[in-house]
């Protein structure tokens, strides 16, 4: 897996353009034209996903964070389920510790599912969130008809 992910720098600078690839067990990422490149062991680190955030990904490595985020929620999907794949490659017998989905590959429609649940929880406690909830779930509607054009055809009719 290959492609253009941005990277949480910091609070200054924001989100930046980093060309991102899987290799032999590494997540490897480096600024547009530079020949510098950032290599991650896939193999101990732990992937997350956030629950606040549809396109975000996390790679924790010893003490080391990385934050990305894909362009769609499709491509994260594609991107935690390569990550996955090349973490088990040579070591089916590790126990991924990713706290949001205990799966080897990613759902779709779990992670609507998920996100639907988690919105659910968050009005039922709060009724003032129902705004801005909405706002999430508006910008939220895209993704989730990508989603189900991709994998259900005859939902565009």
């Amino acid at each position: 897996k290959s492609g253009i992910l941005h990277k949480w720098t910091n609070f200054l600078k924001g989100w930046k353009e980093r060309n991102c690839y899987i290799k032999d067990n590494c997540f490897y990422f480096q600024k547009p034209k530079s020949k510098n490149e950032n290599k991650v062991p896939i193999t101990e680190a732990d992937i997350e996903m956030s629950s606040r955030d549809s396109h975000r990904i996390t790679i924790r490595h010893g003490k080391k964070s990385y934050v990305f985020k894909a362009p769609t929620t499709m491509a994260k999907v594609e991107w935690i389920n390569a990550l996955r794949m090349a973490q088990q490659k040579d070591n089916p017998q590790s126990s991924s510790t990713n706290r949001i989905y205990k799966k080897e590959t990613l759902d779709p429609f779990e992670t609507r599912k998920e996100m639907i649940a988690i919105v659910q929880e968050r009005v039922m406690g709060n009724k003032n969130a129902i705004s801005s909830i909405f706002g999430r779930v508006y910008s939220l509607h895209s993704d989730l008809e990508e989603c189900l054009a991709e994998f259900v055809p005859e939902a565009k009719e």
